[in-house]
């Protein structure tokens, strides 16, 4: 109960902490690492970009420079999602002699493999050529960094003439830059920094996010915890930190995490949205569409698995946005929710849907600038981390408002319960009051009646008839206070004095004592009772019997009998009395053990409605119960079974 309560403290503010971190961690991201100080009027200069596509990657350097098909993009590569061979043919202005040298700088980091061809008089297999990419090892690039970057020749010449080869299977985007070294080794130097507060933040979200998880132990708790963790390494394996750190030996791992990277991040929210469809209120079409969303992701990374990636995203990723617009119509039409809850739910939703269209729009649709795309693969981190934390929040403020709702429940149920234990009480109390001080007023009666018939050998019959009257109606008056009593010791048992009983004896008695024994007979031979023994409490035992016999004679047709069996078998012993009296009402049969209660047809019949109560009492304080059936022509028949 502490850890709970102190999840629920954490919430609100884990959650506003993680937002906070998203968007840290999206601004240091999206901050012009690359861009050093402005351009001077000396500093080198790219002229003249333009691309070609290669579809079947077969076009040799010369080849691809005398190329008819090459198109100006001033602002870099811009293809999407490509499995062709792309080339890049751009010039460099060289700076005035005794300046720096020029570097060559790329983004995005996601690129399998780069050569680099400076052009030259010669023929093409001659011209020097550089390599980098996430296809080569970290510790074999040109020049180290997070991004790829070459060193170019700063030769005499005062424009060099360069292609660049481009493949990946990956978002074919990409920018240059060109810096000087010392701008080079500045952006370095600043990107390290900008990397260490990146990954300190995701540390501490991380962080926060475990500790509300161990506070609360929500499932759906943990499984943000694990999805924001899985999209920390997408990023990281994007922004080149892991391709140059941690898999820098082996550059495959990096380009596999991008790619498994945009499946877990987009299925990730998915399940998320599943684990709040009670609390959305979803219908059950939009559920299987949200199973079928998170099937389709593992059937992609399986495929990224075994190489099938760019047909792959580009119909899963449309598919990933259809999805949110769906459910965004969905809540938007769902009034059984709240109305508060259903805006936050639009809104959180909303803004992810809108930033993962546009983060695909600049994956998949080509001409977007690789800066763009860039940015907003970053500001996604914002939005995905908020969204995550803002459906715990929501699930965790439906779930507060249900507790709520409990609460106030169990508190007036508790109330009525209060409220019916004291009525019982003082009914109780008051039939022990009136048992008690009923008892010596009706000895008084039948005494005396008896003295009246004593001094009044000769009584006339009306008087005769009278005292008969009162005598029976005394009778009958301290029957119902010996059973007031009855009940009184019944409700105060804690214990019972079991001892080891003749079944048989037990039942002879109880018939010899009762109203009219010449009714009553037995169904088992004398030889057979005694191989029926129980561990009961004899006293309550006889109580039960004795009642079950009562209330058989009592609504019995005069003069017909009443049958008692005994039986034993699967540990349990029964013991049943049938009548041939009138069939009782299914509505009422269900009630027949009920306290105070009498069915229409026991008009004129004395009794309260205790009887059967207490048998089924007794019954249950023995770890029994009692039953009853009847049926019209068959009788009724009511027993009690309780252990062997």
């Amino acid at each position: 109960m502490i850890t709970r309560a102190i999840g629920l403290r954490l919430g609100h503010w884990v959650s506003c902490v993680c937002r906070c971190c998203a968007a840290l961690i999206a601004a240091a991201a999206i901050h012009p690492a690359i861009a050093g100080h402005p351009p001077a009027s000396d500093s080198p200069r790219l002229l003249d970009l333009a691309v070609l596509e290669d579809p079947a990657g077969t076009l040799t350097p010369g080849a691809a420079a005398a190329h008819e098909g090459w198109r100006p993009s001033p602002k870099g590569l811009s293809a999407g999602y490509s499995d062709s061979v792309w080339w890049l043919r751009f010039a460099v202005a060289q700076a005035a002699p005794g300046h720096p040298h020029v570097v060559l700088r790329l983004k995005p980091h996601f690129v399998d493999e780069l050569r680099l061809y400076r052009v030259t008089d010669g023929p093409d297999a001659s011209w020097p050529v550089e390599v980098a990419g996430d296809s080569l090892p970290a510790r074999a690039r040109p020049l180290a960094g997070l991004a790829p970057a070459f060193l170019l020749d700063d030769g005499q010449m005062p424009v060099q003439h360069y292609l660049l080869r481009l493949q990946t299977t990956s978002a074919a985007t990409l920018a240059l830059a060109l810096m000087d070294e010392h701008d080079y080794l500045h952006v370095l130097e600043r990107e390290a920094w900008l990397t260490g507060v990146d990954l300190g933040l995701q540390a501490v979200l991380l962080l926060l996010l475990a500790v509300q998880w161990w506070a609360t132990r929500s499932r759906l708790a943990g499984f943000v915890l694990l999805a924001v963790a899985a999209h920390f390494v997408w990023r990281n394996n994007v922004n080149g930190l892991m391709a140059a750190t941690l898999w820098a030996d082996w550059p495959w791992m990096a380009d596999l995490g991008v790619k498994l990277g945009v499946y877990l991040s987009s299925a990730a929210v998915v399940a998320v949205v599943y684990a709040l469809r009670d609390a959305l209120g979803l219908p059950r079409a939009l559920r299987a569409l949200l199973v079928g969303f998170m099937l389709l992701s593992v059937a992609a990374m399986a495929l990224a698995l075994g190489g099938v990636f760019t047909a792959v995203v580009r119909l899963y990723l449309p598919l990933g946005l259809a999805l949110y617009v769906f459910l965004l119509v969905v809540l938007a039409r769902n009034r059984s929710l709240p109305p508060r809850r259903r805006r936050l739910a639009l809104a959180g939703f909303g803004v992810y849907a809108a930033v993962a269209a546009a983060t695909v729009a600049s994956l998949v649709v080509p001409g977007i600038s690789p800066a763009r795309t860039a940015a907003l693969m970053y500001i996604s981190t914002l939005a995905y981390v908020g969204t995550l934390a803002g459906a715990h929040a929501l699930l965790r403020r439906q779930q507060t408002e249900a507790e709520a709702e409990l609460r106030a429940d169990l508190r007036a149920r508790m109330a009525e319960l209060g409220a019916r234990e004291q009525a019982a009480r003082e009914q109780g109390d008051l039939l022990r009051m009136l048992a008690h001080e009923l008892k010596t007023p009706l000895a008084v009666t039948r005494m005396a009646t008896d003295a009246l018939r004593t001094l009044l050998p000769a009584t006339p019959p009306p008087v005769a008839q009278r005292l008969t009257r009162i005598d029976s109606a005394a009778v009958n008056m301290n029957a119902l206070v010996e059973k007031c009593l009855l009940l009184e010791r019944v409700e105060g048992f804690s214990r019972l004095q079991r001892q080891r009983c003749h079944l048989g004896e037990l039942v002879s008695d109880v018939v010899a004592d009762c109203r009219a024994p010449e009714r009553v007979h037995t169904d088992i031979a004398p030889a057979q009772w005694p191989e029926v023994w129980v561990d009961c409490d004899p006293d309550l035992l006889r109580i039960a019997v004795a009642n079950l016999l009562d209330n058989a004679l009592k609504y019995a047709p005069p003069d017909t009998p009443v049958a008692v069996r005994t039986r034993a078998g699967d540990d349990m012993v029964h013991i049943e009395v049938h009548n041939e009296g009138p069939p009782v009402p299914a509505e009422d049969l269900a009630r027949l053990f009920d306290r105070f209660w009498r069915a229409r047809e026991s008009e004129g019949i004395p009794g309260v409605g205790l009887g059967l109560y207490l048998v089924r009492m007794i019954m249950r304080l023995h770890g029994g119960d009692a039953m009853a059936r009847s049926a019209a022509g068959e009788g009724t028949t009511v027993g009690v079974r309780l252990r062997g």
